[in-house]
């Protein structure tokens, strides 16, 4: 997308964007596929988080879908995951490559006429029938404005601190990129991970106090390998899990992860999972991980947000209800059942959280694909629920039963 800064912009935009990553252009592009003029404000730097995505769930998307091959870094046609057992799901993940899904969002605003300001967003003030913007560029008015600048980002009306006081925890990683895994690695070194739950033989790390697992991936650059604590109620320093992460790696781990660093090729995530949801009215309009779309339970939200940006860009060119097409009643419940789920995976200890895991994957996988989901019903997600309590030992049911149980009322 070219850089227009300081060009004249038209006082009569239908949308203005706020934040260029994968969900402010995902909105924009389909909102310019309906005819609206769009203009996405920010600095325009790649994207350096890895987006894994379960490939069915963008497949249908009419932008990404159609060219889902330009899309995707590496795809994985089967999945394991590690609890105490050992399960292989038949389900297609995928990491994005992210220039190319750049350029495919970028492309219907391009070919609309809308404009990309590598600029800062300073004031948003609301008018009865429009908002002015104020940005380091000039100012503009806007019939829409929408915030897609992310959880812990600049958002009028709701500062970073209020926005993170309402996280409820936090998922953590700390990985390194290699070109292949060693033999004597105790991850698999032939198929993708999702999750490995198993202790690490030998690993130095067992310190932390805090279940973490192994997620290996194919990145299109090599094989990612990263430790990782799926929640936290605290952020835990990602190079806290370097330790592990070298066990995981096996006896030469400690050479490969100290290669890794000194050639660049680590990865530090932090990602602060659940946070306020949007209230109805608020503005600018939240979109993506502004809005709380970030899976309470798993800390996803890519896939989401690009699932979410046709509604919302539909109420918006039809004058309907953008906060009920971004956060409905049957959204709000979901994402009640998903806090619950998550403030139970918080109680649990390593063993416990292996054996959840092992009874949601033995699940028939319509329920626990449901599960992953943000836009699943609540019968959907009440229906696995159900399932894994069925299921479960005696000591996991009550540990299923430690949550808040006010997070369950369905409002």
């Amino acid at each position: 997308m070219p850089n227009n800064a300081g060009a004249e912009v038209s006082p009569e935009i239908d949308l203005v964007i706020i934040g260029d990553g994968p969900a402010g252009l995902a909105l924009g592009a389909h909102a310019s596929l309906l005819g609206m003029s769009v203009v996405v404000v920010g600095p325009g730097a790649p994207w350096a988080a890895t987006y894994g995505v379960w490939v069915d769930e963008i497949a249908n998307d009419p932008i990404i879908g159609v060219r889902l091959d330009h899309v995707l870094a590496s795809l994985s046609d089967r999945m394991l995951v590690w609890g105490h057992r050992r399960h292989e799901l038949g389900r297609r993940y995928a990491v994005l490559h992210n220039a190319h899904l750049r350029e495919v969002l970028t492309q219907p605003i391009i070919a609309a006429g809308g404009q990309h300001l590598k600029a800062g967003v300073t004031a948003v003030i609301p008018k009865l029938s429009h908002s002015v913007v104020s940005t380091t560029e000039g100012e503009m008015t806007a019939r829409s404005v929408c915030d897609a600048s992310g959880v812990q980002r600049w958002r009028p009306g709701a500062p970073a601190a209020r926005r993170l006081a309402s996280v409820t925890a936090w998922q953590t990683a700390y990985g390194v990129t290699v070109d292949a895994l060693p033999f004597d690695a105790a991850v698999s070194v032939d198929q993708a991970t999702l999750m490995d739950f198993r202790a690490p033989v030998g690993e130095a790390g067992s310190d932390l106090g805090l279940p973490t697992f192994c997620y290996v991936i194919p990145t299109g650059e090599g094989w990612l390998v990263e430790e990782t604590v799926l929640a936290s109620r605290v952020p835990v320093d990602p190079v806290a899990l370097r330790n592990r992460l070298i066990a995981r790696l096996g006896p030469s781990g400690a050479d490969i992860v100290r290669e890794a660093e000194q050639a660049g090729r680590t990865e530090k995530v932090r990602i602060a999972m659940g946070g306020s949801v949007m209230r109805h009215g608020e503005l600018p309009i939240p979109f993506g991980a502004a809005a709380g779309m970030i899976h309470p339970a798993t800390g996803y939200s890519v896939t989401g947000s690009i699932r979410a940006a046709p509604r919302l860009a539909r109420a918006l060119a039809t004058g309907r209800d953008p906060w009920d097409a971004v956060a409905p009643r049957s959204a709000r419940i979901t994402r009640r059942l998903h806090q619950y789920g998550a403030d139970v995976l918080l109680s649990m200890s390593q063993s416990q959280i292996a054996e959840f895991f092992d009874v949601f994957f033995d699940l028939p996988a319509a329920r626990w694909q449901a599960y992953l989901r943000t836009d699943s019903t609540p019968t959907e997600l009440m229906a696995a629920m159900a399932g894994v309590f069925k299921a479960a030992t005696p000591q996991t049911r009550r540990a299923l039963m430690t949550a808040d149980p006010r997070s369950l009322r369905l409002r």
